[in-house]
């Protein structure tokens, strides 16, 4: 059985986003839906890699977690925008 969240993904977000931005190979975290639209964290990678996917959890405080595969983020200038 799943565990249900008790508290707002915004909340579980900010306590945890430092954690998983930490995590070699994460560009970014956010929220964001599963396939059914079930809202979850969205852990946005630069590369698929399996021991990237073996090192974050499946759940964070009851909220499912969602990889998604970006790529690197590179900034730009405000002009190229």
């Amino acid at each position: 059985t799943e565990a249900v969240p008790d508290r707002p993904l915004r909340d579980v977000l900010a306590e945890h986003a430092e954690r998983l931005l930490a995590i070699p190979g994460v560009a970014g975290v956010g929220e964001g839906e599963t396939t059914d639209g079930t809202p979850c964290l969205l852990v946005l990678v630069e590369a698929d890699a399996e021991a990237l996917r073996a090192a974050l959890p499946a759940a964070i405080d009851g909220h499912p977690v969602e990889v998604e595969t970006t790529g690197a983020f590179e900034a730009r200038d405000a002009e190229d925008a």
